[in-house]
Parts: structure tokens; C-alpha cells; sequence
């Protein structure tokens, strides 16, 4: 499946993208904020979007799925330190999204995404 990441951490996006490319996924392209990411996706057309909540510039990850949703029904997997009630409740309302708490289990994400695949053969 395609899929690019917006994550300000580069390392882990760099990681997560090594990962995912050697499970036989293709990455679309990594930006660190929110505007640019916006328009990564609508140049790409990605399958999945992995999104931080927290990223640099002046958007948050929130604010970016909610830009996202406006023009793209890929799945949003959020990834996020910050898993309060609040925050939670805050992602609940952004359709066709799920969300994987920080450390990320890249193996986990990789099962989930194979998962996706199988659903949408």
C-alpha cells in the first residue's frame, strides 16, 4: 500500500519508513509540518497517512486530518504520545482513523496495514 508520513521527528519517520518499505509498502514522501504534509498528500494520493498530533510549524496533527478529510478518505493512523481522554476524544471525531500510541510497535502497524490490504482486495 502507499503511504507518506508527516512526523516532525525524523528519525522515527525515517525508521517507520524503512519499516514499512521493507514489509513491501511504498513511500509517497515524509514532510515535518502540517501545511506541507497537506499538500503531499493532495499531490500523491496516499493509500494511508501516518500522522503525528504534535508537529512542527503552526498546525497540529488534528488540524491537518480535519484539512486532510475535506478532499481524502485515506485511513489517518495517528501516532501520539498523548493519550488523555481529551486527546482521545479529539481524534474520535476524524472519520476512517486510528490511533497508535508512541513508542509505535511497527509491528503492530505493519499487521494493521496488512489487514487494511487484505480488506481492500
Amino acid at each position: 500500500m502507499t503511504f507518506v508520513i508527516i512526523e516532525d521527528e525524523y528519525l522515527i519517520a525515517l525508521h517507520m519508513q524503512r519499516c514499512l518499505e521493507s514489509a513491501g509498502h511504498i513511500c509517497l514522501g515524509i514532510e515535518a509540518e502540517g501545511d506541507k504534509g497537506i499538500r503531499l498528500v493532495q499531490e500523491k494520493e496516499p493509500e494511508i497517512i501516518i500522522l503525528d498530533i504534535l508537529l512542527a510549524g503552526m498546525m497540529s496533527g488534528i488540524d491537518v486530518a480535519k484539512e486532510i478529510r475535506k478532499f481524502s478518505k485515506a485511513m489517518i493512523v495517528f501516532t501520539t504520545g498523548y493519550t488523555s481522554c481529551e486527546m482521545l476524544s479529539k481524534l474520535e471525531s476524524i472519520s476512517e482513523s486510528v490511533v497508535f500510541p508512541k513508542p509505535v510497535s511497527l509491528n503492530k502497524l505493519i499487521n494493521y496495514i496488512e489487514k487494511l490490504k487484505q480488506n481492500n482486495n
